[in-house]
């Protein structure tokens, strides 16, 4: 059979109306599988990044009561860090920079782990700095909208000097020493400084009231990683110290959030995958007394095959770029309307392309299978029938 003819018979049956009910359940079907795996990504996403940020791998424990405890304490296995609580929180600081007035956040270094350079080096010298490779200064113009405009590289920042006044209004000069790969859930403004550094803006005093000032009754103790939690957490327990997370989250939440929709995925598969099936089943039923007259007119077993198979084919591919079209632009809404906070935060939802492909490659599949089996199914009957 000439291509041409393939193709003539393909055109004059693609927009029947059992191939328009395929183009939509194709497209509901992809549309609902892709929402569901992408909430699964989100969610595993958003999980891991709070679980391996410094903050969902801190314990906060009362202050050890000696040096010798305190010896104790970093000598447990998985513990990277113990200070006081006063270092687990960013200091927001004024910053002058070649006259312009805006704000950042500004953290400890705590251990040589804390931040990965990408150019330069860590702070070494009083009045050293290292910030984040994608760097924002927020001032009076800047606001979730336009957060974008006022993004600027790190690196050409690297031997500029920045003044930043801490809550006395007293003035500090610093350098910028280098560059360093974004951290989760650390904010585009968070720059790093010594510790000596940070005290001059972090005072010792926690809260206080009317009457009285208190310093920070708390420890914090920084596990390596998350999964070696509750080792050092019962370590702890067996030196008297009880110890609580600084940072928790419902991880039965996030057990929902990426079971429920793998539930949901596989219900609605399940549902379209049968009508699909139904639908091809009604379809090569339907053309039963077509298969007869085209084989009567010369069209071999594998011609009817190679039609159908086409136009199957052709029909999913619609059925797919409609999905990944109307997909792509709810990804592009909802990312640039409704998940701009992640992106302040260095949590970047990608779009998932690869995997989109790969369904649509399994159902495509999945339709070829049906249609091969039921086209054959339908040409032994027909033949059977024309014997009799």
């Amino acid at each position: 059979m000439a291509t041409s003819d393939l193709f003539s018979i393909i055109r004059k049956n693609i927009f029947t109306k059992d191939n328009v009910v395929i183009f939509i359940i194709s497209t509901l079907l992809l549309l609902s599988i892709y929402a569901c795996i992408n909430t699964i990504i989100m969610a595993n996403l958003l999980k891991n990044s709070q679980m391996e940020h410094s903050d969902g791998r801190s314990l906060l424990i009362s202050v050890p009561k000696n040096d010798d405890e305190l010896r104790k304490i970093k000598n447990i296995k998985h513990v990277e860090v113990a200070v006081s609580q006063k270092y687990s929180n960013e200091a927001v600081v004024e910053v002058n920079y070649k006259n312009e007035i805006g704000n950042l956040s500004i953290k400890p270094i705590l251990n040589s782990n804390e931040v990965n350079i990408i150019k330069g080096n860590i702070p070494l010298n009083d009045g050293e700095m290292v910030c984040p490779y994608s760097f924002i200064i927020t001032n009076e113009n800047y606001n979730l909208n336009n957060y974008n405009k006022h993004i600027k590289k790190g690196t050409n920042f690297i031997g500029e000097e920045f003044y930043l006044k801490n809550i006395d209004n007293l003035e500090y000069k610093f350098k910028i020493v280098g560059s360093f790969e974004n951290k989760p859930m650390d904010s585009l403004g968070t720059c790093y400084v010594s510790i000596k550094d940070f005290d001059q803006f972090k005072s010792d005093i926690d809260v206080c009231d009317d009457k009285k000032c208190y310093e920070y009754s708390l420890y914090m103790i920084r596990v390596d990683k998350y999964k070696n939690m509750n080792y050092v957490e019962k370590e702890l327990e067996k030196l008297g110290y009880s110890s609580f997370r600084m940072f928790t989250f419902n991880e039965n939440f996030f057990y929902k959030l990426t079971n429920i929709p793998i539930f949901i995925a596989i219900i609605i598969l399940t549902i379209c995958l049968i009508l699909t099936y139904s639908f091809y089943k009604k379809k090569e039923h339907n053309n039963q007394q077509k298969f007869s007259i085209m084989k009567s007119i010369g069209y071999s077993k594998t011609n009817l095959i190679q039609i159908e198979l086409f136009e199957a084919m052709l029909t999913s591919l619609v059925g797919i770029a409609l999905a990944i079209t109307i997909y792509t632009c709810f990804f592009i809404i909802v990312k640039s309307f409704y998940l701009k906070y992640l992106t302040i935060y260095n949590i970047y939802l990608t779009f998932p392309i690869i995997t989109m492909l790969v369904i649509s490659l399994i159902y495509m599949l999945f339709i070829c299978i049906i249609v091969i089996y039921l086209t054959n199914r339908k040409n032994n009957k027909t033949v059977l029938n024309l014997q009799n």
